[in-house]
C-alpha cells in the first residue's frame, strides 16, 4: 500500500553502487528497496517514501488510500558515518554498530523509566508540574526526546547540561561561558499555553471550538519543536550546552571547570560499573559536573557513537545511561 517508485533498470546491491546512490537518498524520509532474485544475488530495485518522523512534534499526515506514509515494516539499514551503522524495522530501532561493534536496543530510558525516573523527580517542585502533574510531566519527556532527535541528526559530538534553575553565582565558578544569551526563546510560556490550550484536556467542546483549539495547539507544537532544535543546533560548537529546568538556553559553547570525577560510576539503574575514564574529555566534564551539581543531569553525544546521559540518584551515586536514544529511530 505504500508508493513504490520501481527503477527501469534494477542495480547490482554492492558497496560501489550504494556510494553512487547515497546523494539521492534522505533517509529521514526515504529509503531504497532491495531485495534478492537468488539466495545470494541481491538487486536494488527502487525507492519509498515516508513521513520523517512520528510523535508529538510531528503532524499526523492524513490517510490516502495507495499512499502510506509510515515507514514500511520491514528490515531498514542506515549508514550515519563511516562505520556506524543503524538496523530498525518499521519505527522501531534493532541495534547499531559501531567500528564494528553491535548494541542491541532496548526500551528508551526517558520513556521507559529509569533515566526518566531521576529527571521527573528533579521536576516535583516545578510550578508547571504543581500545576499540571502528569501532562506536562509528558511533555517535557517528549521535548528531551526531540532534543535527542535533533542533536542525534548532527555529525559532531555536542554534550547539553540541564540545571535545575537558573545559572547561580556558584554554578558559574564551574563554567566557563564563550557565549550567554540575555534573551528568552520562551520556553515556559510555550509549555503553558500548551497545557492551558490542549484539546487533550478540554470536554463538551463544540466541533468548531475544537478545530479552532487543535489548529492552535499544533502551531504551539511546531514552535516549541523549533527552539528545540534550535538549542541542539547549538551543541554542535564545542564545548557545553546550558539550560535552565525548561530547556532554555543561557550559554554555549561552555567549558565545564569541575574537577574530575574519579569515584564508582553506575551504568543504569543496574549494578555494573561504566568505565568513565574510557571516555574522552566530553564524556567526563559532563560526569564532573553533574556530581559537584547534583541537582542537575547532562547528555553526551560521541562523534559516532549514541547519546550517553548523566545524573545523581538519590544516593548520590553518580549513573551513566550508555544510550538515550535506544529504540527510537531517525
Amino acid at each position: 500500500r505504500h508508493n513504490l517508485l520501481a527503477f527501469e533498470q534494477s542495480s547490482e546491491f554492492s558497496a560501489d553502487n550504494i556510494a553512487k546512490l547515497s546523494p539521492a537518498c534522505d533517509p529521514s524520509i526515504s529509503s531504497f528497496l532491495v531485495s534478492y532474485t537468488k539466495p545470494s544475488e541481491f538487486r536494488i530495485w527502487g525507492s519509498v517514501f515516508f513521513t520523517e518522523g512520528y510523535g508529538r512534534f510531528f503532524p499526523s499526515g492524513m490517510g490516502v488510500e495507495g499512499l502510506m506514509s509510515n515507514r514500511p515494516d520491514v528490515l531498514t539499514v542506515v549508514c550515519k558515518s563511516v562505520g556506524s551503522l543503524v538496523l530498525a524495522r518499521g519505527g522501531t530501532r534493532i541495534g547499531y554498530f559501531v567500528s564494528g561493534s553491535f548494541e542491541k536496543s532496548n526500551p528508551t530510558p526517558l520513556i521507559a523509566g529509569e533515566f526518566g525516573s531521576e529527571i521527573r523527580r528533579r521536576l516535583q517542585l516545578n510550578p508547571l508540574f504543581e500545576k499540571h502533574d502528569n501532562p506536562f510531566w509528558w511533555l517535557y519527556r517528549d521535548s528531551l526526546a526531540q532534543i535527542l532527535l535533533e542533536l542525534d541528526k548532527r555529525t559532531s559530538g555536542g554534550a547539553i547540561v540541564v540545571l535545575n534553575g537558573p545559572l547561580d553565582e556558584k554554578d558559574k565558578e564551574l563554567v566557563k561561558s564563550r557565549f550567554r544569551y540575555q534573551g528568552q526563546l520562551g520556553m515556559r510560556r510555550l509549555y503553558n499555553m500548551i497545557l492551558d490550550d490542549s484539546p487533550r484536556l478540554r470536554k463538551n467542546m463544540s466541533i468548531d471550538a475544537l478545530e479552532a483549539l487543535i489548529h492552535t495547539d499544533s502551531e504551539y507544537h511546531r514552535l516549541l519543536s523549533e527552539r528545540l532544535a534550535f538549542v541542539a543546533q547549538l551543541a554542535s560548537m564545542d564545548g557545553a550546552v546550558i539550560t535552565d529546568q525548561y530547556l532554555e538556553p543561557l550559554a554555549f559553547g561552555a567549558k565545564l571547570l569541575a574537577p574530575l570525577y574519579d569515584g564508582k560510576v553506575l551504568e543504569g539503574n543496574g549494578t555494573e560499573d561504566f568505565d568513565l575514564h574510557s571516555y574522552g574529555t566530553r564524556h567526563q566534564s559532563a560526569a564532573g559536573f553533574v556530581a559537584k551539581v547534583p541537582s542537575a543531569f547532562a547528555f553526551v553525544r560521541s562523534s559516532d557513537g549514541p547519546i550517553r546521559g548523566f545524573a545523581i540518584d538519590e544516593s548520590n551515586q553518580l549513573r551513566c545511561w550508555p544510550d538515550c536514544m535506544q529504540s527510537v529511530f531517525m
